[in-house]
């Protein structure tokens, strides 16, 4: 009975509230609406967030700069100095935006927001890993100019050269020199010298295979290779 009493109490005080004008009923199809847009608003965040976060994927591997720390501590200095940081802030804006929307959930609201942020990045780095080959064939079409008006932009961005690191693909070796061409078509050579830091299993590579050079350039335009691997990625 009281259950029943609370019930009738609470109608009458939403009626009264609605007949006073301090609620407005709104249609069915606001509310359609406004889940239609919170759902698009999540995916086109979601897309946006992943073409980022590939992208940056993509450039730390397509530079070589992604293996720098291999090389020691001016390895690391190199790749946090050459780290896309631009890049990095939009996809953590949209990171944020999308951690906003999905929010507004249901089930959202009953995990910690720390397990929700988690969550959303994992997912967010898993799917950039897997669509990086996408980027890659962008990458190639932008330089086949196939691409008319986002070409610029891989061009520009997509593989730009770095100060102590590059990688390309060996098109001639010696005992004490390599020839590769970069990611953009440039070719480059590299001196190997005795104090030239090789893992054993990298001594045997040739024409071909992809290699990841770190060293300065001297002003004959020539790289004093420090260390050389091989990208078998």
């Amino acid at each position: 009975m009281e259950n029943n009493e609370s019930k009738n109490f609470i109608k009458e005080k939403v009626i009264a509230a609605i007949a006073s004008g301090r609620v407005t009923m709104r249609p069915r199809w606001h509310f359609v609406l406004r889940a239609f847009l919170l759902a698009l608003g999540v995916a086109l965040s979601a897309l946006a967030l992943l073409y980022v976060g590939s992208f940056i994927a993509f450039t730390l591997r397509q530079t070589g700069i992604l293996f720098a720390p291999g090389f020691g501590s001016r390895g690391w200095f190199a790749l946090f100095r050459s780290l896309p940081w631009l890049l990095i802030g939009i996809a953590a804006l949209f990171l944020a935006v999308l951690e906003i929307l999905v929010r507004r959930y249901a089930f959202a609201h009953r995990e910690p927001l720390v397990y929700v942020t988690l969550g959303i990045l994992a997912i967010a780095i898993g799917g950039s890993v897997i669509i990086i080959p996408l980027q890659r064939a962008a990458f190639r079409a932008a330089h086949g100019d196939q691409m008319p008006f986002p070409g610029q932009f891989y061009r520009t961005f997509g593989a730009p050269r770095l100060p102590d690191v590059v990688r390309g693909t060996v098109v001639s070796r010696t005992t004490d020199a390599v020839v590769i061409d970069d990611p953009n078509g440039t070719r480059v050579t590299i001196a190997i010298a005795s104090d030239t830091r090789m893992a054993p299993f990298d001594m045997g590579f040739g024409p071909g295979d992809t290699v990841v050079v770190f060293g300065r350039q001297n002003d004959a335009g020539v790289i004093r290779a420090e260390g050389i691997r091989v990208d078998r990625w």
